[in-house]
Order: structure tokens, then sequence, then C-alpha cells
């Protein structure tokens, strides 16, 4: 106890202030990123964008196009406290999503499918909703 200075675990899981529980947080996370994010992402941006920019210029122009249509849809909404610290957040999420936009325009060349970009993605989502709360 505040004595001793050991905190004996909670006889419940904790909950957020939207009175969620952190399991149920972390189950609807898991969702919306490995099945709902890679599905509906990769039916826009390989599915439409690539496809219709593949028609007009080509297989490699159409992954190049798609990856920064994805990687630029990707920075919004991030932010910081001052515009710098924005603007830096913002490229670094632009950066992170470029291999991944061109490993997804290719693999969807090769296969000539969206379900392995979609598999590519999930598992991609996977490992970082899984990274993000390997301390919870």
């Amino acid at each position: 106890t505040e004595q001793s200075g050991v905190t004996p675990d909670a006889p419940i899981s904790p909950v957020s202030p939207g009175g969620l529980s952190i399991e149920l947080q972390i189950a609807l996370n898991l969702i919306a990123a490995v099945v709902v994010a890679p599905i509906s992402e990769e039916l826009l941006y390989r599915g439409v964008i690539a496809r219709a920019w593949g028609r007009q210029s080509g297989a490699r122009r159409a992954i190049v196009f798609s990856t920064i249509v994805f990687a630029f849809a990707h920075t919004i909404g991030v932010g910081g406290t001052g515009t710098s610290e924005a603007l830096i957040a913002a490229a670094i999420a632009f950066l992170i999503r470029v291999p991944l936009g061109l490993a997804a325009g290719w693999i969807w060349v090769k296969r000539r499918s969206l379900l392995a970009p979609i598999v590519l993605h999930a598992l991609y989502n996977l490992a970082i909703v899984v990274l993000s709360n390997a301390g919870s």
C-alpha cells in the first residue's frame, strides 16, 4: 500500500474516462486497425486510385502516386503543440507510410489481387497495435 510503496493489482480491469476497459479498447483498436482500415484503405488506394492512375500512366506511376496519396492522407490530424512540431510530426507520419504504400502497391501489381496488399497492411497494423500496447 502507500506506506510500503507497493500497489496491489486492481481487482477489475482499469476503465478509461469513456467507460471502456483497456482490454475492450485494445480489442476495438485491433478490429479497426487489422480489419476495417486495411480493407477500406486498400480498396481506395490500390483498388480505385492506383487502378485509375495505372490506366493513364502505367503501373510504376500508379504505385508512386497511390503511395503519395496514402502517405499524405495519414498526415491529416497529426499535430503538435506548435506549428514546427506539427510539421515535423506530419513529415514523420508521411515518411513512415511511404514504404508500406510502395510495398502494398508493388505486391498489388505482382499478385494482381487486392487480397495481398490487404494482408500486408493488416500485418503491418497488427504489429503497430501490438507494439504500442505491449506495456498495457
